[in-house]
């Protein structure tokens, strides 16, 4: 069952650290509804049987209606250049998303390319900066938080340059960003694994779950899972911050303590693939193989493979990060056109052994949909 002790220790160090480092990701409070707002538990048999029916849509393909996928807009405007800060160019999720924003820029017609950002925010500014000082009329950033670079994005604003946004937890006219893409599927994301999770664990899930603070998109992702979770009477959840420093290094023997610590966890929720893989290990190590279970976000390739052979990783929230970045280079496009930037929901599949087959072997989730043939008819003004 739920430490109380546990839980409200992660929550104030949750607080300090976000304050300390200027993330203020959500207001700090009573962990009890932890951002999300308060759910009211569900009867067990209603609580699975409304996550099966999710867990049934969430699994099926995604249409161009479903994404919005837009039809008409200005043809590609000539002679321009982009440079993409990708989060940290070590974490998978953050390079795809830039490679996809480079993908996009150079099927448009523009000059594009990359600084690393480092995965920290003075990383994030060092690199806003050194793309202001190259003089790009578009800076794209991947999956980082505006807030924490509001100073050099004013400076970016300053000097007339589009600033777009995919991934970063952010809506557009906040910091000086000029189009954001992608933030509309992170609570769906997080309600798919939460919805997965109830209906796995038949209405009796025991769940450790984690946030990142340099992440604003991660907090977005655990709070609509854990208002799933809240309403469902049979499950429990405890909550921890994880920052970027402990993936891949020490997280693994921390979650392998905290299973030793909470032997009634039986499933582990991470709003992304990369410290998913992190708990798939700690489980292993702990000789917990068989008892618990992870569910993690975005759709990254290891997860995928793992997931069609290891019942450990049970299953994924595959976004298409190409369908966020295309998205966004069009939006860019049209603020230089001077037109309106449109709204479009990017494709989330939620992704388990039953439906691996749905994404080929070696690629990312497409979104089910071919929305660069789309943007290259609206670029090219067929």
């Amino acid at each position: 069952m739920r430490s109380e002790g546990f839980r409200v220790r992660a929550a104030l160090a949750a607080c300090l650290l976000a304050v300390a480092g200027g993330l203020a990701l959500s207001a700090c409070g009573d962990d009890t509804d932890d951002g999300a707002g308060a759910a009211t538990a569900q009867d067990g048999g209603s609580a699975v049987a409304d996550a099966q029916a999710a867990v049934e849509t969430a699994m099926a393909p995604r249409t161009e209606e479903d994404s919005q996928l837009p039809t008409s807009g200005p043809k590609a405007v000539p002679d321009k250049s982009l440079i993409s800060i990708v989060c940290a160019a070590a974490i998978e999720g953050c390079r795809a998303i830039s490679d996809a924003q480079v993908e996009a820029a150079e099927a448009i017609g523009w000059d594009a390319r990359i600084i690393d950002g480092r995965g920290s925010p003075a990383g994030w500014n060092d690199a806003i900066e050194a793309a202001i000082s190259a003089r790009p009329d578009v800076i794209a950033l991947a999956a980082i938080l505006p807030s924490a670079v509001s100073g050099a994005l004013e400076r970016a604003e300053s000097q007339g340059i589009t600033v777009i946004c995919t991934q970063c937890g952010a809506p557009a006219g906040e910091a000086g960003v000029d189009a954001s893409t992608g933030d509309e599927v992170n609570p769906i994301i997080g309600e798919y694994l939460g919805n997965y999770i109830v209906a796995e664990s038949d209405g009796e899930a025991n769940v450790l779950m984690w946030y990142y603070p340099e992440f604003g998109i991660s907090k977005l992702r655990h709070d609509a899972a854990k208002k799933v979770l809240d309403a469902c009477a049979g499950c429990t959840t405890e909550s921890i911050e994880v920052k970027i420093s402990e993936w891949g290094t020490t997280l693994p023997d921390r979650v392998q303590t905290l299973l030793a610590q909470n032997p009634d966890i039986n499933w582990i929720y991470s709003p992304a693939d990369e410290t998913a893989i992190d708990a798939v290990n700690a489980i292993q190590a702990a000789g917990r193989s068989g008892e618990v279970r992870v569910a993690g976000g975005n759709g990254n390739l290891q997860a995928l493979e793992a997931i069609k052979s290891d019942p450990t990783y049970a299953a994924t929230s595959a976004v298409s990060y190409a369908f966020s970045s295309w998205a966004g280079i069009d939006n860019a496009n049209r603020v230089l056109a001077g037109e309106e930037t449109v709204e479009t929901t990017s494709p989330v599949r939620l992704i388990d052994q039953s439906n691996s087959d749905a994404i080929p072997a070696g690629e990312y989730y497409s979104g089910d949909v071919d929305f660069r043939s789309a943007f290259e008819s609206i670029w090219g003004g067929n």
